[in-house]
């Protein structure tokens, strides 16, 4: 009953929704060349054949989600097409580049989960399955494909505590769309018992496809650029930086400027578009900067050098000992992953807020492969703290990053199981 009723006020609010997706397209969220695609129409011919849709949300879960299509089409003998939908421009940037040599693989936007966005979706494209990664779940999506597709799975799957007890609190719409759902493919036992409980009785814990990403590719040219201006000085690299975050991370520059002169922090923008802003506010703050879309150069007298593009953050991972983690500095943005620093044998550190990548950070952890710092009151002089003691210890950065390489090691083979399940269970 909850679920009709979410239904019909999709189609009666369409309205609405439509007057807030021009608004998000009036703010560049939305990609004005393809902005029909969220509204089920397609900007390119239907293949023939199979076709698996999988639906990410962002960057992270399309990373993630790469080796299993990989896997998925290897498995098939290259007969099926996989149809991948995200919903952020940055995601759809970043993706559009990593498999614009690959055959069998399409790219569009997430259609809105509306009534009729949805049916026009599935009609024009057909899928096969509809394979949603880690916390994806749609109503309409998820109900509409189940009727519509032989099988709907969810892999990656996580659901927290806070999600779990919400779900149940709504039961008639929590056994609508958990029965909808065929298979799940969880990142946790603990995500896996939560799973079972709202109903997939079809859950199969074979591990977390995000610790077996690729290594991402480094250009070498850039890398021994940026050493050649850096030398020999004290560097931490902020990994996908948000502009909330620019006040904590001026605070811990700072705090760590006070016993190392030398130091230079890297600022890679998670939204190189939020770039001019953010010179302003380092700039307004005495801060001396530099940007690698000016193509400026790093100076002895550079502080902080942003790099304000798309791109290229395996030359960054390889440049950098010491890697912070951020979108963990600010409550709302819940972190991002750390296993592409990781790869790259990194001393990882983080803040409290790794909501989005909690089971990740735990593993590392517990292993000894990373920092999580987690004294909210002070985030940044705790984060400072830590990165000094590292700067002081070189044995401590060299333990970090072995651990991290070493439980990355532990599961190169989870896309290669997945995928497999996931053919038996298409049979």
């Amino acid at each position: 009953m909850i679920y009709k009723i979410y239904q019909i006020l999709t189609i009666i609010l369409s309205p609405i929704i439509d007057i807030y997706m021009w608004i998000r397209l009036k703010k560049g969220k939305e990609d004005k060349k393809r902005i029909k695609e969220r509204f089920g129409y397609s900007s390119i011919k239907r293949p023939t054949g199979d076709i698996v849709w999988i639906q990410c949300a962002s960057v992270g879960e399309s990373n993630s989600a790469l080796p299993l299509i990989d896997k998925i089409i290897e498995k098939y003998n290259g007969k099926v097409t996989i149809l991948i939908t995200t919903g952020t421009t940055t995601s759809a940037k970043i993706i559009s580049e990593k498999i614009k040599d690959k055959k069998n693989i399409i790219h569009q936007y997430t259609p809105i989960d509306k009534y009729f966005v949805i049916k026009r979706f599935l009609k024009y494209w057909k899928p096969k399955a509809l394979i949603t990664v880690e916390s994806e779940i749609w109503p309409n999506m998820i109900v509409m494909a189940h009727s519509f597709c032989e099988k709907v799975m969810i892999v990656n799957a996580k659901m927290s505590i806070k999600s779990f007890e919400r779900w149940k609190m709504f039961k008639n719409l929590k056994e609508t769309i958990f029965d909808s759902i065929d298979v799940s493919y969880p990142q946790s036992q603990d995500d896996q018992y939560r799973l079972i409980n709202l109903g997939i009785q079809n859950t199969i814990f074979i591990g977390n496809l995000k610790f077996d990403i690729q290594k991402l590719k480094v250009n070498e040219s850039l890398l021994e650029n940026l050493k050649n201006q850096i030398g020999n000085r004290n560097l931490v690299l902020c990994a996908s930086a948000h502009i909330e975050e620019n006040e904590k991370i001026l605070e811990i520059y700072k705090k760590l400027k006070q016993n190392f002169s030398d130091i230079i922090f890297i600022l890679a923008l998670r939204h190189p578009n939020k770039s001019d802003e953010t010179l302003e506010f380092f700039v307004k703050n005495n801060i001396n900067c530099c940007r690698k879309s000016k193509n400026e150069k790093i100076s002895p007298e550079t502080e902080i050098f942003m790099f304000d593009e798309i791109g290229e953050m395996g030359a960054l991972f390889e440049l950098s000992d010491i890697v912070l983690m951020c979108g963990s500095l600010v409550e709302k943005l819940g972190g991002h992953t750390p296993v592409e620093p990781a790869k790259h044998k990194c001393a990882i550190l983080t803040g409290p807020y790794i909501k989005n990548n909690k089971s990740l950070f735990i593993e590392l952890e517990k292993n000894k492969g990373c920092i999580i710092c987690r004294n909210k009151k002070d985030i940044s002089n705790d984060l400072a703290k830590n990165i000094s003691e590292l700067l002081k210890n070189k044995n401590k950065i060299l333990e970090l990053q072995n651990n991290a390489k070493i439980v990355c090691d532990k599961f190169l083979n989870v896309a290669n199981n997945v995928a497999k399940s996931i053919i038996e269970n298409l049979k």
